[in-house]
């Protein structure tokens, strides 16, 4: 290839000079990665000559001895052997299609060469053309031309023990030997620190057809174990999670008929995980006889496709054979020709049971407040028109809420959802208070967008008549769309967040927000993007921020492991607080080190009032009773015992409270006139059998400790005491008036 003048000028000339040693380690390390080998042998073929024309000054005599210089120009031949990138990719793919070199790891790979002084670099010096390229932290001009400074053979010799550790050659070595005694192909892996940084590789070894010829072949295998760390690492965070939320992750496998349980599971039910997988093949069988038949018919209706997961309460026998209460969430995650794999969660709600039975209709309200304060409000009248929206439905599908009165609710869906809800929302004989749970479909805004929401309902009545619903709608639109973009390997953690209904918070180790679930944007009113990097106690009350500061820098310092369960306020955007029972858990690397931390945490502020509601109505009641001027007596058990008496009946029998308390229900009747002990005896009995008497009160007579005799109306009743069946006998003296009369 010729060359002109002014391309000659640009670069050095080069000579060719002796076979260059490989004296270090470093360099022959060098050469063992193939690509590098073959951009050695490519710059050692990128051989050209060309000439160049330079002046040059000649002396002539004449023959009168005057002397004449004159400028003469020269043909001066040269050789070189040099490429730029683009050339060495375009050479070494021709030959060696499979080592995939481009100009990215072409450019990573030359560095490497020039920094053993295998390979010299020469950028061209035109400015127009000072365009660099940033490879890995060091930038190289994108026209640089690179040549080998020796005549460089690369010696097929150099071997394998020149270039890897001693302890891996050793295994290359018996791997070999293996492979030759058994005539089996084998396989190992090892890694390799090359300039800082850790890369794995596989070496798969089989015999030659001769019989004595090994047949290696070298992977590069450090993505895919980057991938498995990964995995590893997203496996660690979903064990984190479900410890944080007090999750028990099952599976079980219609194929193979085996349930998998887990630890968690074995120590809600007092079971070791080991005794549970052998005694118990079938969890159906620890299920209360009268909750069976509910569960059997929810995975039905599931597996026929009626329901996109199954959410249920039901009791279920312990190892002792006491009950526990469980919420289960689940669904079915494959469906294979030998039948369906499920997977799901159960939580121990014993305590929360026991706590909403104590609260009653007060919690119920409370509940029913916080259910339309968190999601979109709609209630319709029999014929769908809406007579009332929130203002947060009215946002979500993008109208006020004056123009939503009196539309068609059905207008808000999207048409291909339409026949589904129009179906759901009409009233049938004998059906449950809950039209639906858990229905999902797409909603029609007024701009004409469409968005995914998910909406319960339930029958609004007058008495006996249905005169509307009310619809309670939730925007899962981001949801779903991350449900479309989550990859396979991370569905099954999905599976497990989705169901929980539970606050997820990652905070790194600078105490900013790293992660916050839709469950806890919701609560606290922030969009993702207005909450992601913050930090978190900027989400604290200010009387609340040193405790919790404290006790975020005692579990990064590792005094503290976790926190089982603590109480701790939050702001929300709107600047209420919110109560949150919180779980917290640290996060450690593969090293051990902490990183952050993850906490799950309930909702509990409307619980909390509700209780101090409970709590107060008590001491009303409680306060009321005591200093009632009617006798009031309470009992419980077979036979009855008396359990409660207040200062009235004292007054009113002349006995003190310990020998009322201490009598027996025969000795309490005695008390009675003999000629009415009959009746009382036959009132009390038939209100413990729950028979109705046409006059429940009627008129007794007692005798006073002093011997006076004392009338009353006496009118037993039933009654719940310390959350347990009680009979009450409320007696009202009437002996002023008897006497009057």
């Amino acid at each position: 290839m010729e060359k002109s003048n002014n391309d000659a000028q640009k670069f050095p000339d080069t000579e060719r000079k002796d076979f260059m040693v490989l004296e270090t380690r470093e360099q022959r390390q060098s050469l063992y990665d193939p690509l590098r080998k073959e951009i050695l042998r490519t710059l050692g073929q990128g051989i050209e000559e060309y000439t160049t024309e330079v002046q040059k000054s000649e002396e002539t005599t004449l023959e009168d001895g005057i002397v004449v210089t004159e400028e003469v120009k020269i043909t001066k031949p040269i050789t070189r052997y040099w490429m730029a990138v683009p050339e060495i990719v375009s050479h070494i793919n021709e030959e060696h299609p499979h080592l995939g070199l481009n100009n990215h790891n072409c450019y990573y790979h030359l560095y490497k060469l020039v920094e053993q002084k295998l390979v010299d670099q020469y950028p061209e010096k035109k400015e127009k053309r000072k365009k660099k390229t940033r490879i890995r932290g060091m930038y190289f001009r994108a026209a640089a031309k690179f040549y080998v400074p020796t005549t460089f053979e690369i010696a097929s010799d150099i071997r394998e023990e020149d270039v890897l550790p001693p302890e891996i050659d050793e295994r290359l070595v018996e791997l070999a030997q293996k492979v030759k005694d058994t005539k089996e192909p084998r396989a190992i892996e090892y890694d390799l620190e090359i300039d800082n940084e850790t890369f794995w590789f596989s070496v798969m070894m089989s015999l030659h057809d001769d019989g004595e010829s090994i047949i290696s072949v070298v992977r590069d295998i450090t993505e895919q174990k980057h991938a498995q760390e990964e995995l590893r690492k997203s496996q660690e965070m979903l064990d984190l999670a479900l410890r944080g939320a007090d999750l028990a992750p099952w599976e079980f496998s219609e194929v193979t008929n085996e349930i998998i349980y887990s630890q968690k599971y074995a120590e809600i039910l007092g079971y070791s995980l080991n005794e549970l997988q052998k005694k118990i093949p079938d969890p159906r069988d620890l299920i209360h006889p009268d909750d069976i038949e509910k569960v059997m018919e929810k995975w039905e209706e599931h597996t026929r496709g009626d329901t996109d997961y199954v959410a249920l309460q039901y009791r279920m026998r312990t190892k002792s054979g006491d009950y526990v209460w469980v919420q289960d969430r689940g669904r079915i995650v494959e469906r294979t020709p030998g039948g369906l794999i499920t997977a799901g969660t159960i939580r121990d709600i014993t305590k929360q049971k026991q706590m909403e039975e104590a609260l009653g209709a007060t919690e119920e309200r409370y509940r029913t407040l916080y259910e339309n304060l968190a999601d979109g409000l709609f209630i319709i009248n029999t014929d769908r028109n809406i007579s009332f929206c929130s203002p947060l439905g009215a946002k979500m599908f993008g109208y006020s809420q004056n123009n939503l009165i009196g539309m068609d609710f059905l207008d808000l869906i999207f048409p291909g959802d339409r026949e589904r809800l129009r179906a759901i929302a009409t009233p049938k004989s004998k059906i449950s208070e809950i039209l639906y749970d858990g229905l999902e479909a797409r909603g029609l805004r007024k701009n004409g967008s469409i968005f995914h929401f998910h909406a319960t309902g339930s029958i609004v009545r007058e008495g006996k008549e249905v005169t509307g619903y009310q619809i309670l709608v939730r925007d899962i639109t981001e949801l779903v769309k991350t449900r479309q973009l989550i990859q396979e390997e991370r569905d099954r953690a999905q599976v497990y967040l989705d169901i929980a209904g539970t606050i997820f918070l990652v905070m790194d180790r600078d105490g900013s927000i790293a992660l916050l679930n839709k469950k806890g944007l919701e609560v606290m009113g922030y969009e993702v993007e207005d909450i992601i990097g913050q930090p978190w106690f900027n989400f604290v009350p200010e009387d609340e921020r040193e405790n919790v500061r404290v006790a975020f820098q005692n579990l990064m310092s590792g005094e503290t492991e976790q926190i089982d369960y603590v109480e701790r306020p939050v702001l929300t955007k709107e600047n209420e607080e919110r109560l949150i029972a919180w779980h917290t858990t640290i996060i450690r690397d593969k090293e051990g080190n902490i990183i952050g931390l993850i906490s799950s945490g309930d909702d509990i502020t409307e619980r909390r009032c509700a209780e101090e509601s409970l709590q107060e109505s008590e001491a009303r009641f409680r306060t009321l009773v005591q200093n009632s001027t009617h006798a009031f007596l309470v009992f419980q058990g077979e036979p009855p015992e008396c359990v409660y008496v207040n200062p009235a009946f004292i007054e009113f029998s002349g006995y003190t409270p310990e020998g009322v308390m201490s009598a027996s229900f025969d000795e309490i009747i005695e008390m009675v006139h003999p000629d009415d002990q009959e009746i009382m005896r036959k009132r009390i009995q038939g209100v413990i059998r729950g028979e109705r008497e046409p006059e429940r009160e009627f008129e007794v007579r007692y005798r006073h400790r002093d011997g006076n005799l004392v009338y009353a109306y006496a009118n037993p009743s039933k009654v719940e005491y310390d959350g347990q069946p009680a009979y009450q006998i409320l007696l009202v003296d009437i002996s002023r008036w008897k006497n009057h009369q």
